[in-house]
């Protein structure tokens, strides 16, 4: 069994604090056929070569024949804070993006390994306009990011063949998933600087060196899977900041004791005095047969 407890270490935003947008997704529909140009270069000169570099069996890792077609993103809500002291403009979108692709992948370009034909992601972008200046072009900077880790959803062909690659036989479709979804998941963000006279290094999004400790404990009167010895071999699955911990698993007990601590650094918009204890929570458990 698995014993999956979900931590959100974000501050949740209320839906009431986002407002209906709809001239927004006519600019992104707008602006696709260019944003799906730069998606393009950016697989292939930023991830192409962070996958190679990961194994010697991805050395000759490509992305090949891209199309991200003519469906654009939905940009359903919005939300613009502003923060005068940090001289800063705070964008949430609210965006769904459900559309037909076309994304091979192989070990050269001759012969495709695996196919992606439909992307289905939903979550918050969040785009800040950062620092504001009193002179022209009056942003500095423009930073881009998932506050949060987006739903992310990949409908593959001949996945099997490339998981046979030796060195990603342990990789499943979801551990692919979430590598993917956490890209850009803070505090990983992409910055643009639009003038020479700004600092990025200086922005005080960037001030956070933080850290959440969590401590698992122990569980108590869980539920028996296995049908012979009437126990179960439970852990724990703590997801948060954009990363994913397991304990260790205990076999054969339906009181585990863990006590494993797991840090989970930087996290986003959490602003606490050093070593602040947060307490302790008695959480529920979502139980999920293995797959």
């Amino acid at each position: 069994m698995i014993t999956n407890i979900h931590l959100s270490l974000n501050v949740q935003v209320a839906d009431k604090e986002f407002e209906k947008v709809q001239c927004l997704s006519v600019i992104m529909e707008h602006m696709w056929p260019y944003l799906s140009k730069y998606l393009v270069k950016f697989l292939k000169q930023k991830i192409q070569p962070k996958l190679r570099s990961k194994s010697r069996y991805l050395s000759n890792f490509c992305f090949f024949d891209i199309d991200f077609g003519k469906k654009a993103p939905q940009v359903t809500h919005m939300r613009v804070q502003s923060d005068p002291e940090k001289k800063q403009i705070i964008m949430d979108l609210q965006i769904k993006y459900n559309a037909p692709v076309k994304l091979d992948v192989g070990l050269s370009e001759r012969a495709a390994l695996a196919r992606v034909n439909n992307v289905k992601l939903e979550g918050t972008f969040r785009i800040i306009f950062a620092p504001l200046m009193g002179n022209k072009p009056l942003i500095g900077a423009l930073t881009f990011y998932f506050p949060q880790r987006p739903a992310l959803q990949l409908d593959w062909t001949g996945l099997t063949r490339l998981l046979d690659i030796p060195g990603l036989h342990s990789l499943t479709n979801r551990k692919i998933v979430e590598k993917i979804a956490t890209f850009l998941v803070s505090p990983k963000h992409i910055t643009k600087r639009i003038t020479s006279k700004c600092d990025v290094t200086e922005l005080h999004f960037k001030e956070r060196k933080n850290a959440v400790r969590i401590h698992v404990l122990e569980a108590r009167n869980l539920v028996a899977k296995d049908f012979y010895t009437k126990k179960s071999d439970p852990f724990v699955v703590v997801r948060g900041g954009g990363k994913t911990f397991k304990t260790r698993v205990i076999s054969k007990t339906l009181n585990p004791e863990w006590k494993q601590t797991f840090e989970v650094p930087n996290p986003p918009e959490i602003y606490l005095p050093t070593n602040t204890d947060l307490g302790s929570v008695l959480l529920s458990l979502n139980v999920f047969p293995l797959h």
